[in-house]
């Protein structure tokens, strides 16, 4: 894999609408062509010291990607190339990363990975891609490293507009939103809950109306079974009586009408 190398040569904080600190990062070519930069990634971690060691008991901590200004792509042979990167800060990274800083030192590392293409002696792109990483023209290591001292990183922080007052600040103020969307939530779940208790009582006293009317509904149905049956036990005689008498020698047409006007079923 081809290999640029590189030296972070200074930091400046930019504040307004979007603050970012920006640095410079000179590179040196060892291509014999020059190279037309493509794509450039650059992945920002943060480390602490303290008089040029780094303290090992905080970790070292991912903070972003940089974004790369396109000035000019164009990588000559040999030093005097430059690029320039920007790291976006908000509010929550500068809160984070103080929590941890512990008045330390800060050492910004950088991880930059490009990919190109070699331009032609003639000026035209030539076919041969490239890409690598950039490693630190001091110390040959993955990522080029400088560090920030406390007192010139207390003066980004003012630039930047963030105060310990404005960290204790948001603190409370995030402790707040967080009981009441606490509160919130126990307030829906009784909520939930009184519904759930509602369609239940409602559910139970519909079961025992409907109980209610079927027992209604019976002792109905019982009495006009009884009345059935007592209808029915009536015309049962009638038509015992009626066969009885019309097997007799003596029975005749006029009997056969008499006969179920005594019992009462002429109709």
């Amino acid at each position: 894999m081809d290999q640029l190398q590189g030296r972070i040569e200074q930091f400046a904080p930019e504040s307004g609408l979007k603050a970012f600190l920006r640095f410079n990062v000179t590179l040196i070519s060892r291509y014999e062509l020059v190279i037309d930069l493509m794509t450039v990634s650059a992945r920002v971690s943060f480390l602490f010291s303290e008089m040029d060691r780094v303290v090992s008991s905080i970790p070292t901590t991912y903070v972003g990607d940089a974004q790369i200004e396109w000035k000019s792509r164009i990588v000559a042979p040999g030093e005097g190339n430059a690029i320039t990167l920007f790291l976006p800060v908000d509010f929550n990274l500068l809160e984070k990363i103080e929590e941890i800083r512990q008045g330390h030192d800060v050492d910004v590392s950088v991880r930059i990975t490009f990919n190109g293409i070699e331009r032609q002696s003639a000026g035209t792109l030539g076919h041969r891609t490239v890409s690598g990483e950039i490693r630190d023209a001091r110390t040959n290591a993955q990522g080029v490293t400088k560090t920030i001292a406390k007192s010139a990183w207390s003066e980004y922080l003012k630039i930047w507009n963030y105060s310990a007052s404005q960290r204790d600040a948001a603190q409370e103020l995030r402790k707040t939103i967080a009981e009441a969307q606490r509160a919130k939530r126990e307030a829906e779940e009784a909520a939930a809950a009184a519904k759930q208790a509602a369609q239940l009582t409602a559910v139970t006293s519909l079961s025992e109306a409907y109980s209610d009317e079927a027992m209604v509904l019976a002792k109905r149905s019982q009495r006009w079974a009884l009345i059935s049956l007592l209808v029915a036990a009536v015309g049962g005689y009638a038509m015992v009586c009626y066969v009885r008498e019309s097997v007799t020698n003596t029975f005749t047409l006029p009997q056969a009408v008499v006969l179920p006007a005594k019992t009462g079923h002429l109709s």
